[in-house]
């Protein structure tokens, strides 16, 4: 059983935790072998507020590669949404960050709208400068999960999570949750640039209300 710290969470704005279970770790490994995970099939890149698609990855790293001289981005990944209803594992994942989401809120789960699931890619090179998610006090957003699916991923790596201008520094470790709240702070934070030649992966959600 996780214990999600939320004092922190709603005191601080953001908490994070390591998932034990082996059941869902399991089937995290299992998610990572779909399609979306595939670098063949990462063409949907996010440069700065635009979203682009391209025809192959390599037209869009060969985009990264020649505009980032002229203009670097604030933000620079690739997002493949995910069918949080497609499978089996989709649905236990999507399951799990809703029961999550009402232990920390202490909201009955048929209050929380089921969160759909979205995979964040950063190659090398790749960053995202301070931001915040964008909260509405609670009106509809409630908070932004991020899980890591990297596996062997090192200090070395980069693309370490920076809160609060770097009072915390979170390392994308596989099987890691972070906890992003939405109702009273939308924090800063940023995401370091990626220094390995590993590709940084996220599972994101924005969980909002029924």
């Amino acid at each position: 059983m996780i214990k999600i710290d939320k004092q922190k969470l709603l005191e601080k704005g953001c908490c994070n935790f390591t998932i034990t279970d082996s059941n869902l770790l399991s089937e995290l490994k299992s998610l990572s072998l779909k399609q979306e995970f595939q670098p063949k099939n990462w063409k949907k890149l996010r440069w700065s507020h635009w979203g682009m698609e391209f025809l192959s990855t390599e037209e869009a790293l060969d985009f990264v590669d020649h505009y980032q001289y002229i203009g670097e981005p604030t933000q620079c990944y690739f997002q493949m949404p995910i069918n949080s209803n497609e499978d089996s594992i989709t649905k236990a994942v999507s399951n799990v960050i809703k029961s999550w989401t009402s232990e920390a809120y202490d909201i009955d789960e048929s209050e929380i709208h089921p969160p759909a699931l979205c995979l964040n890619i950063m190659p090398k090179g790749f960053h995202i400068r301070n931001h915040r998610d964008g909260g509405d006090g609670g009106k509809t957003r409630l908070v932004a999960f991020l899980i890591y699916m990297n596996e062997d991923w090192t200090d070395t790596d980069g693309g370490e999570l920076v809160i609060h201008g770097g009072m915390e520094t979170i390392s994308p470790k596989f099987g890691r949750v972070v906890m992003i709240d939405l109702t009273k702070h939308d924090i800063e934070h940023e995401v370091k640039l990626i220094t390995g030649d590993k590709s940084r992966k996220v599972l994101v959600s924005f969980v909002n209300k029924s």
